[in-house]
């Protein structure tokens, strides 16, 4: 997922990227998402001066109390309970705001790398290099056959002691087993 700080810088970039992509409408989204990041972060600024309020007022009733100013604690806390309904009423929209901007990022795909040819379809690739298949002379044998021949593994072993497909490593195939346990232990 991108991150609304490069989206910001990088605005055209990221544009021309994704629209390399195919992707529909990607001017809107974009713009979408930052008039949608603007708004949380105006909203996300009242929040914190409305909190920053609420403590100072707290603050202040707690000093009025020790001092047994008892006319001043009821303006006080009806203050206080007026910026806490705010609060709750701020922080429900802002919680909405970070929604539709998550919502929006997820469909936000990533950008391409900048050699990416545009297109949208098998075609459009550009092969840049193909390695060469190597030519094997010799028929290729099965992992459960070569362990058989070298007695590296033992199934049948491995079956009547568990009665299950594990393995008993036997021979040389023990000692790289064990070799490969010590090597990842340290």
């Amino acid at each position: 997922m991108l991150e609304i700080k490069k989206i910001r810088n990088n605005k055209d970039e990221i544009i021309l990227s994704l629209s390399k992509r195919n992707v529909n409408n990607v001017k809107s989204i974009i713009n979408d998402l930052i008039k949608n990041d603007d708004k949380r972060k105006k909203i996300k600024s009242k929040y914190d001066n409305l909190n920053s309020k609420y403590n100072l007022s707290s603050k202040e009733i707690g000093i009025n109390i020790k001092e047994g100013n008892t006319s001043k604690i009821e303006t006080l806390k009806s203050t206080n309970s007026k910026i806490k309904e705010e609060i709750k009423k701020i922080n429900k929209d802002l919680k909405s705001i970070e929604k539709k901007i998550f919502d929006i990022l997820i469909t936000i795909p990533n950008i391409t790398h900048k050699n990416v040819p545009k297109g949208n379809k098998e075609e459009s690739n550009q092969v840049i290099f193909q390695s060469k298949l190597p030519k094997i002379e010799t028929p290729l044998i099965p992992h459960w056959d070569l362990v058989k021949k070298h007695k590296i593994i033992d199934f049948e072993l491995g079956n009547k002691i568990t009665g299950a497909g594990f393995p008993v490593y036997i021979n040389k195939g023990a000692k790289i087993q064990r070799a490969l346990i010590n090597f990842f232990f340290d």
